[in-house]
């Protein structure tokens, strides 16, 4: 009884599709004599009308194999194949099977012959608008001849109306606000966009397609935690929907990689005050080979004796094996590279090598800040005790929550040492466009924040921290190597 209940619904569907048409309107003739194929025709229609070619692909193949006298499956068919011998072999059956029938289904066969893209948009256009003026009163024509209407003005004009008058008939409306969405968010008008995106999914709950189109909307808008939301809900209407899965893969590695934070690498030379000035002609020295192979991208920072070269190597562990790689590489290949280090190696009587993960969910990285490499910096190093890493991350948190909530003007950037230090090490990083600047922020800080908020987070800090150390970074422009922004 159940089976026979989820035949009959639908060829009542399918009455109605063709019967609500106007009696002097022609339409393409998908349907034939078994009740029961027919009903897998329509929901291939619903499915293609929705864009969801996978579903609508498998009902038109199983409508074929139970009625083989159908020719417009064929249509569809050949044009969701991406095998050569597939698409010839549909389309030969369409033309065969289509002879009989009315003018407008074998319009809509001749279709297959005509070339994608530029070439044949001049005949799309001529063939979808006479068939429009004969199947006046078709969805599934009318919606095809919107595509081609030149202007999204002229086709959210057209789409408007059949909106009105599918909704007075009392037909589905939801294929319309779909693609209503997409032409309003092309035209800037997004909020629009995002209502009619609210209603497609309002009028199909249960399609996929749907959540597909707001988790377009939402990546497009920037938003990927929510873009990534909608399209695992569309997966989860259909495991089998192609591009919400390619989606949900690529939004989760790109959001597992923001988490991750870049790697800095850090090589610091410790430098013998009486020769600071060899030194800097070194360094002019090695950038001068730099910018002339095009090596990787480096900034400079001096203090505390030592000149401070930094490198964004990527994310991953292997990013910085390639960088070192590399660099290995790039001094065997200039030969005065060597000689400069016989040159000037007397400077340098110190030598380190750091390694550091940029932490962004507890950095506080406001719109405007001074937050350039080549800037001024103050760094707080903090030794976390062993075993309060993730308590004084938390108290981080609270840091970053509160400089958020009052809208401080500069940011700071907290990173974690992967080697270089002896322990567990968080280095927190404010850069200034000069000594005025920071001390501009220290006052906007205790104003915003207040003193007592502050030393009472720093209480519950000081709680996780064995030590904290200072230090400031001065610039050197004249000898960093950078080819961006």
């Amino acid at each position: 009884m159940k089976k026979l209940f989820l035949f009959v619904l639908p060829v009542f569907l399918i009455q109605s599709f063709t019967s609500a048409q106007d009696t002097e309107s022609q339409y393409i003739q998908w349907f034939g004599e078994d009740s029961l194929a027919n009903t897998l025709v329509w929901r291939g229609i619903d499915h293609m009308m929705n864009i969801e070619f996978e579903k609508g692909v498998a009902f038109f193949q199983a409508a074929l194999d139970m009625d083989p006298t159908l020719f417009a499956p064929h249509v569809a068919l050949a044009n969701f194949t991406n095998d050569e011998a597939h698409r010839e072999k549909h389309k030969a059956e369409a033309k065969r099977l289509v002879k009989g029938k009315n003018e407008v289904s074998h319009m809509f066969v001749s279709t297959m012959d005509i070339p994608w893209g530029s070439e044949g948009r001049d005949k799309w256009r001529e063939s979808w608008a006479k068939m429009n003026e004969l199947a006046f009163d078709g969805p599934f024509v009318n919606m095809n001849y919107a595509r081609t209407i030149e202007g999204p003005e002229a086709q959210i004009a057209y789409l408007e109306k059949m909106l009105s008058r599918q909704e007075k008939a009392g037909r589905n409306t939801d294929f319309i606000h779909n693609m209503l969405g997409y032409l309003y968010y092309g035209t800037d008008r997004k909020e629009k966009a995002k209502s009619h995106f609210e209603k497609y999914i309002e009028l199909r709950p249960d399609g996929y397609n749907p959540y597909d189109s707001m988790g377009e909307f939402y990546k497009n808008e920037g938003d990927y935690e929510k873009a990534l939301e909608y399209y695992k809900m569309a997966v989860s209407k259909y495991p089998m929907a192609n591009n919400a899965n390619e989606e949900v893969e690529d939004l989760e590695e790109m959001l597992e990689d923001m988490d991750k934070g870049s790697l800095i690498y850090i090589a610091a030379e410790y430098v013998y005050p009486e020769y600071v000035e060899d030194y800097i002609k070194w360094g002019k020295e090695y950038k001068a080979v730099a910018e002339k192979t095009g090596f990787k991208d480096f900034w400079v920072s001096r203090g505390d004796q030592a000149f401070y070269y930094g490198v964004n190597v990527g994310k991953e562990m292997e990013d910085y094996e390639e960088y070192s790689e590399a660099w290995d590489e790039w001094f065997e290949d200039n030969p005065e590279l060597g000689a400069m280090w016989d040159k000037y190696q007397h400077t340098v009587y110190k030598s380190e090598k750091l390694l550091w993960r940029h932490m962004p969910e507890y950095s506080y990285n406001p719109d405007e800040g001074n937050d350039g490499p080549n800037t001024y910096s103050r760094i707080y190093y903090a030794h976390v005790k062993y075993g309060h890493e993730e308590a004084a991350m938390e108290v981080m948190k609270k840091f970053r929550d509160e400089w958020e909530k009052h809208n401080v003007k500069e940011g700071f950037h907290v990173y974690s040492n992967i080697f270089g230090k002896e322990d567990n090490c968080i280095a927190i990083v404010t850069n200034y466009q000069n000594m005025e600047a920071w001390m501009a922020d220290e006052q906007d800080v205790m104003s915003k924040v207040g003193m007592e908020k502050i030393q009472s987070m720093m209480k519950e800090w000081n709680k996780h921290i064995k030590f904290g150390e200072n230090a400031e970074r001065w610039p050197q422009p004249d000898i960093s190597h950078r080819t961006a922004d």
